[in-house]
């Protein structure tokens, strides 16, 4: 998991000063006030105190995602040995749909080269 480069949370809206702050520290984030009159300040402000929140539930997510990922290979690699052992090694790649179908799930889920 990436360490956060924000101020920690978690941050809450204080719909009397229209501030958004961090908690228990109480730093000062942002004032949501609207000079043309938009009318969906407090929705927004709540969207961002929400922030640290959602980042961290992406991080819990993507480390998830890594084992599934890893788990699913791991099922791949042992069917198609599992495949080579009963067919003394004669069928070839395993090639049915579902494999197909996760093999294509694993190679979008792994990093892009050079990226």
């Amino acid at each position: 998991m990436s360490e956060a480069k924000h101020t920690p949370g978690p941050w809450v809206y204080e719909a009397g000063t229209k501030t958004i702050r961090s908690k228990p520290a109480n730093y000062w984030l942002a004032t949501m006030n609207s000079w043309d009159g938009a009318v969906n300040n407090e929705a927004n402000a709540r969207l961002i105190a929400a922030a640290p929140e959602t980042a961290a539930e992406r991080d819990k997510l993507k480390a998830v995602n890594a084992e599934l990922l890893t788990a699913l290979q791991a099922v791949i690699e042992r069917f198609q040995i599992e495949i080579d052992i009963l067919t003394d090694g004669s069928f070839g790649d395993v090639n049915f749909p579902e494999v197909r179908a996760a093999r294509t799930a694993i190679r979008a889920a792994l990093p892009k080269a050079g990226s």
